[in-house]
């Protein structure tokens, strides 16, 4: 009995070795061309308040910039204050990243075992791992943004709610709440996070029949902390972004604005919030292999049965409460925060907001496809017919719509729409039914399998093909952005840290053209020391008179006729991102 049990532990530490280096792989095989922030203006935002606590000062550039919250913007301060270059930093990042997703696949694995203690754990570790390489996970761990650290969040705050549902703890409670309050300083969108736990934190009083005093106190805590992230962003605006216009567009929060605000997306943009509730449900079906109705199904399946028999608190339900409800606000977060499908073909589908609440479902889903079969079986046909009804006019309304599909935020579908149009000649829309019919066929079929041991292993291998493939795609779709990008950034970080590094740098701002200067944050990273000073198209005569380089929007024609006919700067260098301009002493050639 002993050498079994020495082999299963054995084998369950295989697979979590297996696992961290396969999560690490996926992440960082890129590593090579990460050298610097990409995502504009996510990523500026956060590495802002981090810059600025050590003591470099971007504040001309960062008043340009929405306002991003501070919570990620501390695990950059210490790595900003050791290392030694912006590019160390961005790598660092990134493996801070892939640290977050280790963590997670832990914290998953203790979770499935705790809730599926009837169940080999080499079964819920592998499944675990499939979860934590969904497509989004991967592409998101390669920018240096809020993405996989909510995700961490999303699953510490559900192992802390799976602890209190089994046994009441006064340590685990207060730590649950301070998680709540820290996920809401991480992004602000994460209000849904926050007010699906405090609703789960009740039930878990009434249901541990815990004193009256609790609830008031539940309430102050997470009062006081929203009023301390409030203070601390209100100082942050007010210093770093100078209470500019630009700052209101992130500035969201619980005041009149904001209810304002999204109350008119409600009631007044209504169609548009219909059609973006149904399109980013089809995006969770097909993100989840079709099985999230499995766990909403069973879910409230159980729920019903423990109502009937008058058992209200069954093993885990509030757990299980909790994973469906923290998933259904974000989804409600991501819906009505991306309503016009017409300004974007990702916008239909975009996910970004609510895959961070996904990853405790869609273990639910694939641990209930491998045990139940007639859960499974309801799951699936529910999934079909809202298929069926959905992809067309959803498909539709990403190619009615106007520029280009943002991959990073809709890593799934913009994963496969980049595999079709790099390997294959058969329109999208074909491929993609064609794929969820054969997806739909495999997972039916299996319901009838009785074999576990041909049963697990082909569910397993389905979703980890599909999802390696889907992240692959997507992943390389950020990666040729990037190779794009570098070679208009790293010449001219090469002319400039070379013979022009005691110049001064202005970057001509025109808000015809880009409102939000956005090209002179790649750059900017890269020059941490530097100041990029920013002067309107208007003003151009605040540029002192000699030793300036001046980065000029390839498109802001009026300032590039101005540089090229009125005066004696030399162009130095010229790509879609800037023209750029070097003066020595204009005085002397007036």
């Amino acid at each position: 009995m002993w050498m079994r049990e020495d082999m299963n532990k054995t084998k369950n530490i295989s697979i979590h070795l297996a696992a961290i280096a396969i999560i690490t792989i996926l992440c960082c095989i890129h590593i090579r061309v990460m050298n610097y922030i990409f995502v504009i203006n996510d990523e500026f935002g956060y590495w802002a308040h981090a810059i600025s606590a050590v003591g470099y000062d971007w504040r001309e550039l960062i008043s340009t910039t929405p306002y991003y919250t501070w919570g990620y913007s501390i695990w950059l301060i210490p790595i900003i204050a050791l290392l030694p270059t912006p590019v160390a930093w961005y790598k660092a990042a990134i493996l801070l990243n892939v640290f977050f997703l280790i963590l997670s696949y832990f914290l998953c694995y203790q979770v499935g075992c705790r809730l599926f203690r009837e169940v080999d754990e080499k079964l819920v570790a592998l499944v675990s791992f499939v979860v934590i390489i969904y497509p989004a996970n991967v592409v998101y761990a390669q920018a240096a943004w809020t993405e996989n650290l909510s995700y961490l969040l999303v699953w510490l705050e559900t192992y802390l709610i799976l602890r209190l549902d089994e046994e009441f703890s006064n340590k685990y409670f207060v730590a649950a709440l301070l998680v709540l309050i820290y996920v809401y300083a991480v992004h602000n969108r994460n209000i849904g996070v926050v007010l699906a736990g405090m609703f789960v934190l009740c039930l878990v009083l009434v249901k541990h029949k815990k004193q009256v005093w609790y609830f008031p106190l539940l309430f102050l805590i997470m009062l006081a902390g929203y009023k301390g992230i409030d203070l601390v962003k209100n100082h942050q605006i007010q210093a770093l972004w100078s209470n500019s216009k630009a700052s209101n567009t992130n500035n969201v929060g619980l005041n009149a604005a904001t209810v304002a605000n999204y109350s008119s997306r409600l009631f007044k943009q209504t169609e548009h919030f219909f059609i973006s509730l149904f399109g980013k449900y089809i995006y969770l079906l097909i993100g989840t292999g079709l099985t999230l109705p499995i766990v909403i199904y069973k879910t409230l399946k159980d729920t019903i049965k423990n109502i009937k028999d008058r058992e209200w608190w069954r093993e885990n339900q509030i757990t299980k409460i909790w994973i469906l409800l923290v998933a259904a606000c974000m989804y409600g977060i991501c819906a009505i925060g991306m309503t016009q499908w017409e300004a974007r073909p990702d916008l239909v589908v975009y996910a970004r907001y609510m895959e961070n609440a996904l990853g405790p479902a869609l273990f639910l889903a694939i641990m209930y496809c491998n045990i139940y079969s007639r859960e499974t079986r309801v799951g699936l046909l529910i999934s079909g017919g809202c298929l069926f009804a959905g992809v067309a006019p959803v498909y539709y309304w990403i190619t009615h719509a106007e520029g280009g599909f943002n991959t990073l935020c809709s890593p799934v579908v913009g994963g496969f729409f980049e595999a079709v149009r790099r390997n294959s000649q058969i329109n999208e829309f074909v491929l993609l039914v064609a794929a969820l019919v054969a997806a739909f066929g495999a997972l039916f079929g299996l319901t009838y399998c009785k074999k576990r041991t041909i049963k697990i292993p082909v569910i397993l291998a389905g979703f980890i093909l599909a999802y390696c493939m889907l992240g692959y795609y997507a992943r390389n779709d950020l990666v040729g952005a990037r190779e794009i990008a570098d070679g208009a950034t790293v010449p001219l970080y090469e002319k400039i840290w070379g013979d022009l590094e005691d110049y001064d740098i202005y970057y001509v701002e025109n808000d015809a053209v880009d409102a939000m200067c956005m090209h002179p944050k790649y750059f900017q990273f890269l020059i941490p020391d530097r100041t990029i000073h920013v002067v309107l198209n208007e003003t151009l005569e605040q540029i002192p008179h000699e030793n300036v380089i001046i980065l000029v929007e390839p498109e802001d024609k009026e300032t590039v006729g101005y540089f090229e006919k009125d005066t004696d700067a030399e162009m130095i260098d010229e790509s879609w991102l800037f023209r750029v301009y070097a003066v020595e002493d204009r005085r002397e050639n007036s």
